[in-house]
């Protein structure tokens, strides 16, 4: 909204405290009402306003109008949002049918799943770090010191 509306937001104001039989907006009523609604669009707030006299049996406050025209605007931008991904979804295709390639893998799935490995205990993963290190396999730092410091745990506790 622009500064030059709120002459009509002002006037609409008043007529509003003329029906509940209220003072008329002062200067610094004015200020208060600006700073508060500026943020929206003129055609929204001077619709707000029209309509409160049938909405509610009390003056309108500056937070009450902002309530009521950011409940709006955040229901417009989740529809907008709405809309967007309703026309971003693609097609789903549902002449799916099995291949050859896809009963392998499910058959290479089942047994892995049904052979699951024994645990290795506290340290077995810090053995096998320490013996890729002693064959010359790369590893890094970090993943050594760590496996260093839980063999170095395990001396001190036996």
């Amino acid at each position: 909204m622009q500064k030059h509306h709120m002459q009509e937001v002002v006037a609409s104001l008043n007529g509003l405290a003329d029906l509940y039989g209220k003072h008329q907006a002062t200067q610094a009523a004015q200020v208060h009402w600006w700073e508060t609604i500026k943020e929206f669009d003129y055609n929204d707030v001077m619709g707000c306003l029209g309509y409160w006299a049938k909405e509610s049996n009390a003056m309108p406050t500056p937070k009450a109008v902002w309530d009521k025209l950011n409940s709006k605007r955040t229901e417009s931008i989740e529809e907008k949002a709405a809309m967007e991904r309703a026309s971003n979804r693609a097609s789903i295709p549902f002449d799916f049918k099995p291949t050859e390639h896809g009963r392998m893998m499910i058959k290479e799935c089942l047994a892995i799943v049904s052979n699951p490995r024994k645990p290795e205990g506290r340290y077995g993963w810090a053995e096998k770090i320490m013996k890729m290190v002693e064959n010359g396999e790369n590893v890094p730092y970090l993943t050594r010191k760590i496996a260093q410091d839980r063999l170095a745990e395990r001396m001190k506790a036996a």
